[in-house]
């Protein structure tokens, strides 16, 4: 396998690990309701998976952003205007569907909505009120790509020592974690892990001990033991919440690629019918799992088969809509464009 393929099989791989992960981490009941789940089950979802779930994406975000940089001349204009259509088009529309069909829903919902051009706008403006919650990191990750486009004419180096270095202490301050407008809270929490990401493959071949499924075994037992009560609170003691969740998520990262590497194998070839659907698979993913929510609290059937309905649709829907959807304009929506 040519480095080039191998780079993008890995890749590929570790963001379809990541859209089960997100699924996965969603499976918990409201308020993480300890009489209708495991205890076990809620550290999984809330602790160890919500680690670096969304860093891990926006990681992804910044590496293509290196390999597009590298591979093409890009325009700040253009590029930005390709974004939009990328990102915005379904930040809107389907923030849109998903609040008539919560409005709908209401009555059951965690979150219910009542009609009203405040609470609809609202929903946009501050995108982590949007019905369609998973979908806040649409505008914030637009915001980054415009903020950061300028690494694209940086050395390797300077990226590291004069961009990462500075997001990393604002990622531990985190100022303006009350911004919620426009997310720009989230914006500055984030910017570090696409400026990762993009650092990253300037110098993705000093990582190649990533490939090691010897490593891969012991950075994973130890990014459990990390994630559990005692040390989380250690770590978080010797250093601060905020750096200590950074480290957390960048460990994270980490044994995420490393686990790309050995589905990137021969022997995983099957999971190939998946690579270049994550975005897509990301975008549905909220009206699988409330679907499949919507069951579990009107039909009664078990946490577990909940579970099994969700893995199920992400595995499935973004595949049909792969096949079945030839619009333009519904290819856009749907992020397979």
């Amino acid at each position: 396998m040519n480095q080039k393929l191998e780079r993008i099989t890995y890749i590929s791989r570790t963001q379809t690990y990541a859209v089960l992960m997100v699924a996965l981490g969603h499976c918990t009941p409201a308020n993480n309701d300890p009489s209708i789940t495991s205890s076990g089950w809620i550290w999984f979802t809330s602790n160890f998976i919500s680690s670096f779930d969304m860093p891990l994406f926006m990681f992804f975000s910044g590496f293509l952003f290196g390999l597009s940089s590298e591979k093409k001349e890009l325009h700040y204009s253009s590029f930005m205007q390709q974004r939009a259509i990328k990102m915005l088009i379904p930040f809107f529309v389907l923030g849109t569907i998903g609040y008539f069909l919560k409005l709908g829903l209401s009555q059951f919902a965690v979150r219910p909505v009542s009609f009203s051009w405040d609470s609809f706008l609202d929903g946009f403006l501050i995108p982590w009120h949007n019905p369609v919650i998973y979908l806040w990191f649409l505008p914030t990750l637009f915001i980054i790509y415009g903020i950061l486009f300028f690494m694209k004419y940086l050395p390797k180096n300077a990226v590291i020592r004069w961009v990462l270095a500075p997001l990393i202490i604002i990622n531990v301050l985190q100022p303006g974690a009350n911004i919620y407008w426009l997310n720009i809270n989230f914006v500055i929490k984030y910017m570090v892990y696409f400026a990762l990401g993009f650092a990253f493959y300037g110098i993705r071949n000093r990582f190649q001990f990533l490939n090691n499924i010897p490593f891969l075994i012991v950075a994973f037992i130890l990014f459990v033991l990390l994630n559990l009560l005692p040390a989380r609170e250690a770590l978080n003691n010797f250093l601060t919440d905020k750096a200590g969740d950074f480290i957390l998520a960048v460990f994270g990262i980490l044994v995420s690629l490393s686990l790309g590497h050995l589905l990137a194998r021969p022997s995983f070839n099957f999971l190939k019918i998946y690579d270049g659907l994550y975005f897509c698979s990301y975008l549905l993913s909220w009206f699988i799992i409330t679907g499949a929510k919507l069951g579990y609290q009107r039909l009664w059937y078990g946490q577990v088969v909940t579970v099994i309905l969700i893995i199920i649709g992400v595995l499935t829907i973004p595949l049909l809509a792969k096949k079945y959807i030839t619009q333009s304009w519904a290819k856009t929506i749907l992020g397979l464009s």
